[in-house]
């Protein structure tokens, strides 16, 4: 049987000793929406939260 719909991750669940964030953090262009000199944020389908993008780096666990 094949998957409907988003799979269900929490935060904590990709990273259960947290996540650092390095460099930038900027607004994901929404492609469908933007046009050719407007730039359309992204949101997400299920809160409607806007959408960033960031590098992010998993903490290890203390030793």
């Amino acid at each position: 049987m094949a998957l409907q719909g988003p799979i269900p991750v929490t935060f904590a669940m990709v990273f259960p000793h947290g996540c650092y964030i390095v460099g930038e953090v900027e607004p994901v262009k929404d492609f469908d929406a933007s046009a050719n000199s407007r730039f359309v944020q992204a949101r997400d389908k299920q809160p409607a939260e806007l959408g960033l993008a960031g590098r992010g780096h998993g903490r290890r666990p203390d030793p």
